[in-house]
């Protein structure tokens, strides 16, 4: 039984062997012109001044920060075009990124000030609401070991159990990654409300 032979790859070696555009080419392309010390200087200093009619090279950004900035894109389409429940309007979105930060920074009284509701002079916030990455103010709070903070959002009744970021992961384990063993055993041994932070 005889094998086929293989294809190998041959390089050009002589001017013969060149081929542009499916046709053969009979010598190499023009070279570009040299460069003299004097239009290199131009250039240089045209491109120190900051001259714009001097066209710059484009950096392409590095490979994980185009990761990055396609999964935010992603979750904030995501979170643009759901269809769960009708569209959170700009104060509201105001007021879920004040809990989420008043939760990181562990600041209790205004967690109070922001969840209490508005017949009671507070600003009627949810306390299971969520950012376009699924973070709610128990999570950002768990992650950051602000142990205040989530003393109270689990007497508040602040929903844990079945609630977990884009990536997966609910506030107990948040506080583990981020070296909280103490705030982690506080979530897992609380009532464990499973609502969902839809309901409002």
């Amino acid at each position: 039984m005889s094998r086929p032979s293989l294809i190998t790859f041959t390089p050009a070696m002589d001017s013969s062997d060149l081929w542009k555009d499916g046709q053969q080419q009979s010598k190499p392309e023009q070279p570009e012109p040299i460069l003299d010390g004097a239009a290199a200087r131009a250039f240089y200093e045209a491109l120190i001044a900051g001259d714009s009619s001097v066209p710059r090279p484009q950096r392409s950004e590095p490979t994980r920060q185009r990761k990055m900035k396609k999964r935010r894109e992603a979750a904030a389409e995501a979170g643009a075009t759901s269809t769960s429940g009708p569209r959170r309007s700009l104060e509201d979105d105001k007021t879920t990124q004040r809990i989420l930060k008043a939760a990181q920074n562990g600041d209790v009284a205004e967690l109070r000030r922001l969840l209490e509701p508005q017949e009671a002079g507070g600003a009627g916030g949810n306390i299971n609401a969520h950012d376009a990455f699924w973070w709610t103010p128990l999570m950002c709070a768990a992650r950051a070991g602000q142990g205040a903070a989530v003393h109270y959002l689990l007497s508040r009744g602040a929903a844990w159990v079945g609630v977990c970021e884009l990536g997966g992961r609910d506030a107990a384990q948040l506080a583990e990654e981020a070296g909280f063993p103490e705030v982690a055993r506080m979530v897992r041994e609380s009532h464990g409300e499973t609502r969902s932070p839809e309901n409002r």
